[in-house]
């Protein structure tokens, strides 16, 4: 039986994580461990770092404990992502205080390449760690296969996880020296195409990433129509031959496993909902998700005496420091203005269900997974102008222009009249996306064995 392995790195290490990418690896393997066996693939989970590939249990994707709860799981990983965070902006800080080419490479230059990361990493953190978990942190380091899992001609590696700043590619290289194919999922191209709206190293490594997929990866599946076309744009721009490459794409699902037990949602949070009409937006809190544009629409709707609730739902991302901290000092901070950074799937669905309408106001996507769950839930979404959104959303979204604050100002005084489309609830589920999924996944190899 032929072998499928799916690439689960990031997730591996941000298992408290249940948004964007994370989430969709997490619904994706979930799934796949009846569908793949169906097809006749072996399913097997990896995580491919410091150019090393271990096989991980579908266990090691769901954090241990509740999220909820002060735990060493909890409280660890928040640690770990404050001091990453304040590593990285330091390195910044002395980047833009010293502007020599040489030096900054230096400073920037990602863990696989020679700079301050390489050296760090390899005399300072790694000799440490390996003191505290030898057993775990020698099974990465010693002298072995980079892929010793077995490999052969039929056997697949799906990159599907955002392993952007893990180096991978030496695990993926001797993967493809043993015989296998290399297919990775495609979620956008913001980072190149839209930079100014990303954290500046994940801009950096991010391009570099997709450069070097280049050269190793067989087969690209995107999650829309309009980011398989940019990749193949961006392949062209880069003198790639599209002859060489095979694209595909799929559409992510729209479930809820969990159901929304009164019980299991906070009272406050039903407290938001039961005061009056409350408007959602579900997503990280990032420039390109333009909620700072919401937020003027709906302070001229309260300045006009409209009595309603925005409710900002999503973690914190980059470059929001102005805008958290209006949110935080603003005149309406629980009163009608509110913001949760840690609603799980129950609490999801039940905002979802509860909700007047979801806004979605983003500038870019690869998707917009937000505006599909709202339509399932028989919600009515209010969605930016463009070409991805109304690829997913077509119309059974009402659009406004980003260009105006008014164009939103007015739908939502007008939410009544908003249209509705039943049949939206016939959207695939993440059983049915992984399906279509997996179908690609084989179309692909069967495909790029013939190039």
């Amino acid at each position: 039986m032929p072998r499928l392995y799916i690439e689960c790195s990031y997730l591996i290490d941000h298992n408290y994580l249940n948004t964007g990418i994370q989430r969709v690896v997490r619904k994706v393997v979930e799934n796949m461990q009846d569908i793949a066996p169906n097809r006749g693939y072996e399913l097997h989970l990896v995580t491919l770092r410091e150019g090393y590939a271990r096989e991980v249990t579908i266990e090691a994707l769901h954090p241990s404990s509740s999220s909820k709860q002060l735990s060493i799981e909890t409280i660890l990983p928040k640690i770990k992502a404050y001091l990453k965070n304040l590593y990285y902006h330091t390195r910044l800080w002395f980047s833009a205080l010293i502007p020599w080419e040489p030096f900054q490479r230096f400073i920037l230059a990602p863990r696989d390449r020679f700079g301050l990361n390489m050296i760090l990493y390899k005399y300072i953190y790694r000799p440490t760690i390996s003191i505290f978990k030898r057993g775990d942190i020698s099974s990465l380091v010693v002298d072995r296969d980079k892929f010793p899992m077995p490999v052969d001609k039929e056997d697949i590696l799906l990159i599907l996880d955002s392993s952007w700043y893990m180096n991978i590619w030496s695990a993926v290289d001797e993967f493809k020296q043993k015989g296998g194919m290399v297919e990775m999922v495609v979620y956008d191209l913001i980072p190149i195409t839209h930079p100014q709206f990303c954290d500046d190293f994940l801009a950096h490594v991010f391009k570099e990433w997709i450069d070097d997929s280049s050269s190793r990866v067989n087969g690209y599946i995107a999650i829309s129509k309009t980011v398989a076309e940019s990749i193949k744009e961006y392949h062209q721009k880069k003198g790639i031959s599209l002859d060489d490459k095979c694209y595909e794409y799929f559409y992510l699902g729209a479930d809820f496993s969990n159901s929304s037990a009164d019980g299991k949602v906070r009272d406050e949070l039903k407290d938001i909902f039961n005061s009056r009409d409350t408007f959602i937006t579900v997503s990280t809190i990032e420039p390109r998700k333009n909620h700072a544009y919401i937020l003027d629409a709906f302070e001229k709707l309260w300045d006009s005496g409209v009595d309603v609730n925005l409710l900002f739902i999503g973690r914190r991302g980059w470059k929001v420091e102005e805008l958290m901290q209006r949110i935080s000092l603003h005149p309406m901070k629980d009163k009608r203005l509110f913001y949760y950074d840690d609603i799980d799937d129950v609490e999801l669905d039940y905002c979802y269900s509860k909700a007047k309408a979801l806004i979605f106001a983003s500038i870019v996507e690869g998707f917009g997974l937000p505006i599909i769950e709202g339509l399932v839930k028989g919600l009515p979404v209010i969605a930016s102008n463009t070409k991805i959104h109304k690829e997913v959303g077509g119309d059974s979204v009402e659009y406004f222009e980003l260009d105006s604050v008014d164009s939103l100002v007015e739908i939502i005084k007008d939410v009544e009249n908003i249209k509705k489309d039943n049949n939206i609830s016939n959207w695939i589920t993440w059983q049915e996306s992984s399906q279509m999924l997996m179908d690609k996944i084989v179309k692909l190899s069967k495909e790029c064995k013939k190039r």
